[in-house]
């Protein structure tokens, strides 16, 4: 069988004999340029941007029914090489001719059910049983309204009542009153209870002649033995008392006619007032001794209130002095007024209210068009930050992927954070400059101000100060947790990597108790775990530095999100409501940036289902990063996958941490093939992108295809796996190799390890 782009398309499509088949797929093997071919044309037909010829197109390449003869196989064998270099050259053609070949071998491989109903009922359109009685129908109604209005019609009146005897006209009337009349019982009985709640219950059962069915409780004294009745004073205003910090309050004078009520025992203490006996009859007994009183019968400004009594046996406490119980701190013992001082001749109690830690500004977020978030420790979730909205000290910023937020610190330093970031700012311990602490992320920072401005950085359990020796000077730090293949991070954590790129001058990096690193232009400072910093020439920069690191369809999505993001509700909630959103590259950036904020039920249910496999292994790289970041996020992902998955939790969690060396080799391997078959699609998902990783292989395996029809490729894995052809093409490491620049290279550089 030859190779040519409609054998391809049968090969894809699966309509090919099995011997016909495996022949093509030698030949696609054998072939780079066949097997580019194979994935240019699936990715073509995933782009929902493309577009598609228009339908009135003329032209070889335009005229869809020269793409019908191309597939029918009667188009004319001159022009077949001509119409496919259009093909070729073109991935709207591509994928028009790729899509039409697949539309019609699940046409005429699978032929539409039709219900029988269904089928009478489109055979019987047009008959004329099906028209006359309409037309009988509509006859008989204008019999009738001519007959009710007395106008002139040309319709006989002996057709009225052939109309009124009409089973359909005679049955709708009883069906209307019987819904009418359960619609009016229903009303009543409403409208019956509304009355009743209205009037009460105790009055209605006045009105039959029956007694109220609430009792008044009896007025009891005190029962504690040896110990006489207080007196209960009660303020006679309703004004607010909770504040006694700077007033003295008066005792007023009590009702003695009219007792208060004792509550029942069960009553919780915020709702009670205790009385507070005098020095010299308080016997030594616990307050739970003394019976509540009843709050729902006192004025507002004492209900909700405790009266608590002093702490020393000498000077008794002001009758009707009282203390909320939010002025009370825990660290104050039980049976004191909160921060109250000694009255030294009855003065009223001075209550300390507690300060909340104070945050200070050290810089300002100045990005118009950016996505940055803060998280909200009163209402416990993350915001989006307002543009020029102040940066404060212990806050926690986050920046989602895709996106370059801008701060400028007080010290005029400019901080660019290049796509996803977790970090928070402090002071240095003087107060006099801004701390930056990074736990992951990337940034480029500049110096605005004159040569010799400084940083305080905190990144990885490190804690440095950087340097701009020159008035050019500009850096770049990376701040990684690098998850070795087969590592548990919530049993070994992650490997903290931090590297310093010098952009532009010199920068110099200097930790306590450690001597200074100067890193030069095409230079990069490494730490490594708990390693010493070592210095390494730095190559051709990453491309998150130089800014073209995303491509445009991200762009657009990046865009396309922001403008759905407001600033006055969580962003967690916009960010699920866009996991719905119509452009799948949309979807993909929002499971991925709710994996920023730790929740990852959505990024878990796209590798379920084919929707985002254009972007599963993003959906890969954005899940194993988070939970590549500290033991509590690996944890949240764990039982994610447990509420998700269920018994599948533990198998998925395993290809998500992946498998290294000698993983494979003891089972590991065979493990990742075996999960190839699995019912899951998001199992066989991640079983393939291990393999893709590992041997830099795809077998044209389609996790989204059952495993029925991907018997053929999942036999070259185990043919792969028999062989012990699975094992790592090239080692994992945490950073590329580089040269490392020893002692007397560059200019005035200390010698490094």
């Amino acid at each position: 069988m030859r190779l040519t782009l409609r054998t391809m398309l049968a090969y894809l499509d699966n309509v090919l004999d099995a011997a016909d088949a495996q022949e093509l797929e030698h030949k696609i093997e054998e072939s780079s340029f066949a097997s580019g071919l194979v994935h240019r044309v699936r990715d073509s037909m995933r782009r929902m941007r493309l577009g598609a010829p228009k339908l009135d197109g003329r032209g070889l390449g335009l005229d869809p029914n020269t793409v019908a003869d191309y597939l029918d196989s009667t188009l004319a064998p001159e022009r077949v090489p001509e119409f496919e270099k259009v093909c070729l050259e073109s991935d709207v053609h591509l994928a028009e001719v790729a899509s039409c070949h697949q539309i019609l071998t699940l046409v005429l491989g699978e032929p539409a059910q039709v219900d029988a109903a269904m089928r009478e009922r489109v055979y019987r359109i047009g008959h004329s049983d099906n028209r006359k009685p309409k037309a009988e129908a509509k006859a008989s109604g204008n019999g009738v309204a001519s007959a009710a209005t007395g106008s002139r019609a040309s319709v006989s009146s002996a057709d009225a009542p052939k109309a009124v005897a009409s089973p359909a006209k005679g049955q709708r009337p009883s069906k209307l009153s019987a819904k009418s009349l359960a619609i009016t019982v229903l009303l009543g009985f409403l409208l019956a209870i509304v009355a009743i709640q209205a009037v009460g219950v105790d009055k209605l059962r006045g009105f039959i002649g029956l007694k109220p069915s609430r009792e008044v409780a009896e007025r009891l004294p005190p029962t504690v033995p040896g110990v006489a009745e207080p007196e209960i004073t009660i303020p006679s205003d309703t004004s607010d008392t909770s504040d006694t910090s700077d007033t003295e309050q008066k005792p007023p004078e009590s009702d003695t006619s009219s007792p208060p009520t004792i509550a029942s025992p069960d009553l919780p203490s915020t709702d009670v007032v205790r009385p507070v006996p005098s020095a010299e009859s308080r016997p030594d007994v616990s307050d739970e001794a003394t019976p509540p009183v009843d709050a729902k019968e006192m004025p507002d400004s004492v209900a909700n209130v405790v009266a608590r009594p002093a702490v020393e046996a000498g000077e008794p406490a002001p009758p009707g002095v009282v203390a909320s119980p939010a002025e009370i701190p825990a660290e104050i013992p039980a049976g004191s007024i909160a921060g109250a001082k000694e009255p030294e001749s009855g003065g009223a109690a001075e209550v300390a209210a507690a300060e909340p830690m104070r945050q200070v500004s050290v810089g300002r977020y100045i990005s118009e068009e950016q996505v940055l978030a803060r998280f909200d420790e009163s209402v416990g979730d993350w915001f989006r930050m307002v543009p020029d909205s102040p940066v404060l000290t212990g806050q926690r910023i986050i920046s989602l992927p895709t996106y370059r937020p801008l701060l400028l610190l007080s010290t005029n330093i400019k901080v660019t954070l290049a796509g996803e970031s977790h970090l928070r700012f402090g002071q240095t311990k003087d107060g006099a400059a801004p701390l930056l602490n990074i736990e992951s992320g990337r940034a480029i920072i500049v110096s605005l101000g004159e040569p010799g401005a400084t940083v305080h950085l905190e990144a990885a359990g490190r804690s440095a100060s950087v340097l701009f020796a020159d008035a050019d000077s500009a850096l770049a730090v990376d701040v990684m947790k690098y998850l070795p293949p087969g590592q548990h991070p919530e049993l070994e954590p992650a490997i903290p990597v931090i590297q310093i790129f010098a952009l532009s001058g010199r920068v110099a990096w200097k930790e306590e108790e450690s001597a200074e690193r100067v890193v030069g232009v095409g230079q990069v400072l490494t730490i490594e775990g708990e390693g010493a910093p070592a210095l390494f020439e730095a190559g051709e920069l990453p491309s998150w530095i130089l800014g073209n690191d995303l491509a445009e369809i991200d762009r657009l999505a990046s865009a396309e999100l922001r403008k759905d993001l407001a600033t006055d509700r969580p962003l967690s909630l916009s960010l699920l409501e866009r996991t719905e959103h119509r452009q799948v590259e949309v979807r993909s950036l929002a499971c991925r940036s709710l994996c920023s904020l730790d929740m990852f039920d959505s990024a878990i249910n796209a590798l379920d289902g084919p929707g985002l496999r254009s972007y599963w292994y993003a959906q890969f790289d954005a899940i194993r990063g988070a939970m590549s970041r500290n033991a509590a996020t690996a944890i949240k992902l764990q039982r994610s996958l447990e509420k998700l998955t269920g018994d599948d939790a533990g198998l998925m969690y395993e290809l998500f941490c992946g498998f290294d060396a000698d993983q494979l080799a003891a089972g590991g391997a065979k493990e990742l093939v075996g999960a190839l078959e699995h019912e899951r699609v998001g199992t066989r998902v991640l079983a393939y992108e291990n393999l893709r990783r590992i041997t830099d292989k795809t077998q044209l395996f389609r996790p989204e295809q059952p495993p029925a029809q991907q018997k053929g490729e999942v036999m070259k894995w185990q043919r792969n796996l028999a062989a012990g052809s699975i094992v790592y093409l090239r080692p994992p490491l945490a950073l590329p190799p580089r040269r490392a620049i020893t002692a007397g290279t560059g200019s005035d550089l200390p010698a490094t390890e």
